[in-house]
Formats: structure tokens, sequence, C-alpha cells
């Protein structure tokens, strides 16, 4: 019931930017009354005060990050842009938000605890390469219309690289509060705002923003600065 609602209610914003808030709730419910005593342990929510002010603190680290680099990659190619409604970021903020609760959150800490001898490092690398490859489904068989299209291959590895970022906050803090940041603030820029060709004002795909800034070698070189950082951090923590 947990990954139903996540999967069912994360990915409709046509029927509402207010769905994946549903599935939010939901997911808190269900996850409530399966382990009412450790709900915050076994989805990754953070359990200090401490940890949601670094994670807003990081929040907007990322944000300001990520809007530089869009920003320089979109003026590359020449492309307009324009800020996105309170609508689109509340859609954003709760699927994100879904993604971390249920990927971060419930398998890869249930994971973590279960291997409990598996070297840290391969479970991020693991889970990020499902992580990855079930972005390339969605968009390639499952998401219609806009959404539809064919992931780069670079777009792929840049995907497997951001999920080792994700995925080593989240093992080493036992919380998803930093990844979480780092993941809405990329997508809140990249899918809440809109990028489009000034000369017939067309909006790129959602496969094409993805492309586009995923796909460019800035962005990889980024990913792999945090993806090493990260790695060494879990590495020597764990030691």
């Amino acid at each position: 019931m947990i990954v139903t609602s996540y999967l069912g209610l994360s990915y409709l914003p046509g029927f509402g930017w207010w769905i994946s808030m549903i599935g939010t709730g939901l997911i808190i419910l269900c996850a409530t009354f399966a382990w009412p005593t450790d709900i915050k342990k076994r989805l990754g929510i953070p359990r200090k005060l401490s940890q949601y002010l670094l994670s807003f603190f990081l929040l907007i680290v990322f944000a300001v990050v990520a809007y530089f680099l869009m920003n320089f990659i979109r003026t590359q190619h020449q492309l307009g842009f324009a800020i996105g409604t309170i609508q689109n970021f509340s859609h954003i903020f709760f699927y994100t938000l879904n993604e971390e609760l249920i990927l971060g959150g419930l398998i890869l800490l249930f994971l973590q605890e279960k291997y409990k001898h598996a070297k840290p490092l391969f479970i991020s690398m693991g889970v990020a390469g499902i992580f990855s490859i079930m972005h390339y489904i969605f968009y390639r068989w499952i998401f219609q219309g806009q959404a539809q299209g064919i992931l780069s291959f670079a777009v792929l590895i840049s995907l497997l690289i951001i999920g080792v970022v994700k995925n080593n906050f989240i093992l080493k803090t036992g919380h998803i509060g930093y990844a979480w940041a780092l993941h809405f603030s990329w997508m809140a820029l990249m899918f809440g705002c809109g990028f489009y060709r000034p000369e017939n004002l067309e909006h790129l795909s959602q496969t094409a923003r993805f492309n586009l800034f995923l796909g460019d070698g800035l962005t990889m070189l980024i990913g792999v600065v945090l993806a090493l950082g990260t790695s060494v951090w879990l590495i020597r923590i764990r030691k």
C-alpha cells in the first residue's frame, strides 16, 4: 500500500497539483499503522531540529548552485526562462519527498539494515543504478504525452552519480533531509520553471530538459566531485 501510494499519486500533476501531497499523506498514514513506534527510522524522517535546519540551509545552497548552473547552460543554448508557479513548486515539493521517503528512506535504509556486512558504498551505487534505470523505463515506456521520451546515456550516468550522492547522505545520516534538499532544489528549477525557445515560445519537454541540463558536461563534473566527496565521507565514517 505504501509503495502503491507513492507510484500512483506522485506523478499525476495533470489531475491536480495536490495529488502528490495526498500521496505523501497516504505514505505516512500507512507507515504509521505498519510501524507505529519507529516510523521516522523506517522512512528516514529527520529526528532532530539541527537536522531540519541543516537541510533547509543545504536546500538554499543547492538551489543557488542549481540556478547559476542552469542559467549558464540555458544561456549557452539561447533559451528563455520563466519562473514557475506555486502549484508547480508544491507538486514537486511533495513528489520529490515521496521519492525520498520510499526509495531513500524505506528501501535504502532497509537494505542497509538487512545487509549489515555489505559495504555501504556498494549499496549506495546499486540503488543509484536502479534509480537511473527507473528513470529511463518510466520516460521511455510509462509516462505519456509531453513527459514521454528517450533519456540520453549521459543523463543516465548523471542520474547514477547524483543517486550515489543522495544515497551517501542517507546512509551516513540515517535520514533523507539532505538528500531531499538536493533533489527538490534541482527539480524545482528544472521542472518547476519554464525553459523555452524565444523564436517560437516553445517550451522544452521534460525529456529535453533532462538531456540538456543533466547531460551537460559541467553538471556531470560537479556531480562527480560531490559523489567522490560524499563517498570518502561515508567510507571514513564507517571505519
